[in-house]
């Protein structure tokens, strides 16, 4: 497997770990306070003062977009799951 293959697989992983909500890091209450600032991760723009590995996650959406399904809550919260 090529280097960038192991890279992209990398960063499908921080995605995965952003989508469990019963697993909170340090990393992920990082993310969801400094960068996703309660906004959805589908819905983040890409800004050009991002980080590189941010803005290539971010990129990542496309990529997995069709593996995802959504969860409906109780009407307010809409959870994605892979």
């Amino acid at each position: 497997m090529r280097i960038g293959d192991w890279n992209k697989v990398a960063m499908l992983r921080h995605i995965w770990i952003l989508s469990q909500t019963n697993r909170q890091s340090i990393w992920t209450s990082w993310m969801n306070t400094y960068l996703l600032k309660g906004k959805c991760f589908w819905e983040v723009v890409i800004l050009n003062s991002c980080s590189w590995a941010w803005r290539h996650i971010l990129k990542l959406r496309s990529k997995i977009i069709h593996l995802i399904r959504s969860v409906v809550g109780n009407g307010k919260l809409t959870f994605f799951m892979v």
